[in-house]
């Protein structure tokens, strides 16, 4: 349940990071914080941070905590996602001896669990309920593909209802760091393989054949690496296209290839990476589950380079898209992120126009200002 508290000052909203909760007096837990929790920890009068992840604590966070004067403790500890995996003694001895020692209290203890969670919190608003979500929304994104099923007049299924399952970390690289569509197949074998899309996200040192001209693929494959008789459906996506090809994968939050250019804009998470990410997971989640999963389905032009729900429509974000311009956007009044869908726990993306199949033409989402 999401914590809000009103500001004395400026009686604005103060939203806590992801996950947020006391343990006991002056000891609190959360996901990573982002740019929009920075209030939220002010109000917590925090001492010291004890950060339980090795990767190098984001600059924003570092600018933060050093004007306000709070101490960083990290200690490098790998997400334990199997139980063979060991976690260091040592390493967790060392942390709660700063966590109980009450001269850094209050404290904050978070790992970096609220970076993934704007790829998991994504799907899970896809179908999400929510009565009190700000629109537009993700949910009313998604419920545009609704009119696909609409066109098979099929009272069996009326609309897609998509949830989140397992996840599976292959922290060995067990295909290598190359990867071509054979190594893809096989990783999305580990996963369900009945009434599910196997998504797999390779890390940025992972190379895939071709990944840069298309930011992410879809398919399904039929064979000895299934089991049963099933198709198994399976997208795939790039988990850093900011380092790996942010001019093709993360525009409109970096500077476009071939395009006229144009300022970038502020991702909606400040993480220019994931946010891409999102953007090129919807259209592959548009295109793979509602349009055109097995490559019979819905697509315009030739079938080797079809068009689907979510491709037909490039580029546009917003009312008066062009070429190297997004379109119309709302825009977060505090930390200047362009946006145009929400979800309930106040985080905000940036998603593509589908194209409409009862009007021939691309629909962005809300109306912008």
């Amino acid at each position: 349940m999401e914590v809000i508290l009103k500001g004395e000052e400026n009686d604005g909203v103060l939203v806590p990071p992801s996950n947020f909760s006391m343990v006991e007096y002056g000891i609190f837990r959360s996901g990573i914080p982002q740019p929009r929790n920075f209030a939220f920890l002010d109000s917590l009068n925090l001492r010291s941070i004890i950060y339980l992840c090795p990767e190098p604590y984001p600059d924003e966070n570092l600018k933060f905590i050093r004007f306000r004067n709070i101490q960083l403790f990290q200690f490098g500890i790998e997400g334990k996602t199997e139980p063979s995996v060991s976690i260091p003694k040592g390493t967790i001895m060392e942390a709660l001896k700063v966590l109980i020692d009450v001269k850094n209290h209050p404290v904050l203890i978070h790992c970096k669990r609220g970076k993934r969670a704007i790829i998991s919190d994504f799907i899970l608003s896809l179908s999400s309920s929510a009565p009190k979500t700000a629109q537009p929304s993700v949910a009313t994104w998604w419920k545009a593909t609704d009119k696909y099923y609409q066109l098979m007049n099929s009272r069996k299924l009326r609309r897609l209802i998509l949830s989140l399952c397992n996840r599976i970390m292959d922290k060995d690289y067990s295909m290598g760091k190359l990867h071509a569509r054979r190594q893809i197949e096989l990783l999305a074998a580990k996963g369900r393989q009945e009434n599910a899309i196997n998504v797999v996200l390779t890390s940025a040192d992972v190379a895939v054949n071709g990944f840069c001209s298309i930011c992410g693929t879809h398919g399904f494959s039929k064979g000895k690496i299934i089991k049963g008789e099933a198709p198994q459906v399976c997208v795939h996506l790039g988990w850093q296209p900011a380092t790996q090809c942010p001019a093709q994968c993360a525009w409109p939050f970096h500077q476009p290839m071939n395009r006229p250019k144009s300022p970038s804009l502020v991702a909606p998470n400040k993480e220019v990476g994931l946010d891409g990410m999102v953007i090129n997971l919807a259209r592959l989640l548009a295109g793979t589950a509602t349009t055109n999963p097995f490559g019979n389905g819905y697509f315009t032009g030739p079938k080797e380079d079809a068009l689907e729900a979510g491709s037909a429509c490039p580029g546009m974000y917003g009312l008066g898209a062009y070429p190297g311009y997004a379109g119309e956007l709302s825009v977060d009044p505090r930390s200047g992120a362009s946006y145009n869908a929400n979800v309930a726990n106040r985080m905000k993306h940036l998603l593509s126009a589908l194209f409409d199949p009862f009007t021939n033409s691309c629909s962005p989402l809300g109306t912008g200002r």
